[in-house]
């Protein structure tokens, strides 16, 4: 059964929330997949970059499959326990007196590792284990999983 972007799209509509960090890089996935698959319903221009967008769709099937190799790997405690040092390590940035522009870059970037943290913790409380990103084209039950 292949995946069907009109039922992603009614059912992302449906419940009515923002898509998290994985399902975003699925969903880009899949759509750049569909686009490539048909050709003739794609614009000019969209033609012209064929070479590229090919090249774009191999570094995101490389990056998700990396990224589930980790996902995989990782326990939902030793996510757990590296949230509490990544909560830790902002926590004493705080306290530091003197912040300067390079440390609140460093602090900024330090949150968003958080905020993607808490994600994958949210989403190995509901799948335990990702597939390789081609696999989602086989089993859409699967996309809706990590998107809800």
């Amino acid at each position: 059964m292949a995946i069907d972007g009109t039922k992603l799209t009614k059912l992302l509509i449906q419940h009515n929330h923002p898509v998290n960090s994985v399902g975003r890089m699925l969903l880009d996935y899949l759509a750049l997949y569909q686009q490539l698959e048909n050709p003739g319903k794609q614009s000019w221009y969209f033609h012209k970059a064929m070479d590229s967008n090919k090249n774009k769709l191999r570094e995101m099937e490389k990056s998700f499959n990396k990224l589930a190799q980790n996902y995989n790997r990782a326990t939902l405690d030793s996510l757990i326990g590296g949230k509490a040092k990544l909560e830790k390590s902002i926590a004493s940035a705080y306290r530091a007196k003197g912040l300067g522009m390079i440390q609140l870059m460093a602090l900024e970037s330090k949150k968003s590792q958080l905020a993607f943290q808490e994600e994958i913790i949210a989403l190995k409380a509901k799948v335990s284990h990702l597939r390789p990103i081609s696999e989602y084209l086989e089993y859409p039950e699967e996309v809706e999983k990590i998107l809800i």
